[in-house]
Formats: structure tokens, sequence, C-alpha cells
């Protein structure tokens, strides 16, 4: 189409180090389109690619969700993957994690940027607050976040946070995505909101832990919401963001 254009990132840097147990930014940026990330690596340890979504929070940008990939310890250069990435919020910003107790000379290669031409009129991309610091409590069964209405939209990208408090739950919370297709009179369990592999998969029972979800919703859904329960001995609490995508 020759209304896309791919512009290059400038993210190109070898051999860069990475202090232990340290993330670095890699870049971030406002452009809306799709981001393509290529990670050619060259790692000594294990290094995490995150990835994550920001939102406007008065002057500055809260970042809020998070997906995941991995280096393997041992990559030889020219060792890697190839992620395509859809924006559904103005900013995107993304992070290189090292989490072991050493330091890794790594990598990281380049990404490009599918961005809209300006004869295309601007995809509007507000956000959508469904629970704010919700308090989730011990074993008080189905808790379910106020209708998501993208009858008027083409998708979105819902971000999930739950923290611990200073005593985390016996045993940790579970959340899904419900659907509905008849105007929020019938629900039925979509998909389950689990955290990125490097967090286990499932709810962490640590005291403060902090657990990001992040999930697209397609074009085809008219409404959503968040079900959660399943914490016992203590309470969490729950926020959940979405950026709808309309013009």
């Amino acid at each position: 189409m020759d209304n896309l254009k791919k512009p290059p990132i400038a993210v190109a840097t070898y051999n860069q180090n990475i202090p232990a147990e340290t993330t670095v930014e890699l870049f971030q940026t406002g452009r809306q389109g799709f981001l393509g990330l290529v990670i050619n690596a060259r790692s000594s340890h294990d290094v995490y690619i995150h990835i994550e979504h920001g939102i406007p929070s008065g002057d500055a940008i809260k970042w809020v969700g998070r997906r995941t990939y991995s280096l393997i310890a041992g990559a030889a250069a020219g060792d890697g993957f190839s992620v395509s990435h859809p924006f559904a919020s103005d900013a995107i910003r993304v992070l290189a994690e090292n989490p072991g107790n050493a330091d890794t000379t790594s990598f990281v290669s380049a990404g490009y940027l599918t961005s809209f031409s300006p004869d295309i009129p601007r995809i509007q991309k507000p956000v959508r607050t469904l629970w704010e610091g919700h308090t989730l409590p011990p074993s008080s069964g189905d808790n379910f976040s106020p209708v998501l209405d993208l009858s008027n939209s083409l998708g979105g990208q819902l971000t999930l946070i739950i923290t611990n408090g200073a005593t985390g739950p016996t045993q940790a919370p579970k959340a899904w995505l419900q659907s509905s297709s008849d105007g929020g009179n019938t629900w039925a369990d979509w998909t389950a909101l689990k955290p990125v592999a490097t967090d286990g998969g499932n709810f962490p029972t640590t005291a403060n832990a902090v657990s990001h979800v992040s999930f697209q919703i397609p074009h085809t859904v008219r409404h959503a919401r968040v079900r959660a329960t399943g914490n016992t001995a203590q309470a969490v609490t729950i926020s959940v963001n979405a950026n709808l995508a309309h013009y």
C-alpha cells in the first residue's frame, strides 16, 4: 500500500554491556503504527526483551502493559528473533533486562515502524479505565469490572496490573477476560489473563509483587469485562486500563 511507510528505528548497537540485575531502555516512540522488532543476539547471559505500552498520565507517560521475549545465554552473533507488535497506544518502549548476577555483553539490532501517511485519518486511541487500584478482598468470589464498550471501536489493547500487599495471598488470584455478543446480557469467559512466562505464567504470592498482563482485543468484540477471583488470606489490588482504537 502506498499509504504505509516503514521508516527504520535506529536501535542498532552491538557489544553493549548490560550490568547485572539491570534494565536498560533501548528506545521509545510515540508514533502510531505497527512495531517490527528484530533482535540479532550475541548474549553471554540470559536477556529479556520487554515491550511496554504507555498511556497519558498528566504531563508524563504511565507504562502499563508488558510482553516479554527471551534471549538465551550463549546466543551467537546472528541468533535472535523477530516480533511484529501492533500499537494500541500512542506510546511504546522497548527494554532489555539482564536478570542474572553477572554482566552480559549483548547486542541489540534494529526495529522498524509501519506508520500511516498523513492522508489517512488519524486513529484515536482514548484510554478507558475500568479499575484503578480496586481492592480484591480474599475469598470474595467473582469480582467483575465495569463493562468495556467496543461497539464503535476497532478493538484495543487491555492492560491489567495486580499488586500484592506487604503480605502476599496464600493463593494467588486468577483473572479472565469475558465477552458478550448480546449487549452485555450474557457473558462467557473468553481467555485467561496470565503474566508472561518469565513470571511463571501465574500471579505470584510473594509480598509486594507486581504483575503485568497485556492483551489485544480484536475488532470483532462488542463488549468485554474482566472477571477476577481466587486470592485467599490477603487482599490484592487490581488495575485495568484499555486503549480503544477508532477514527
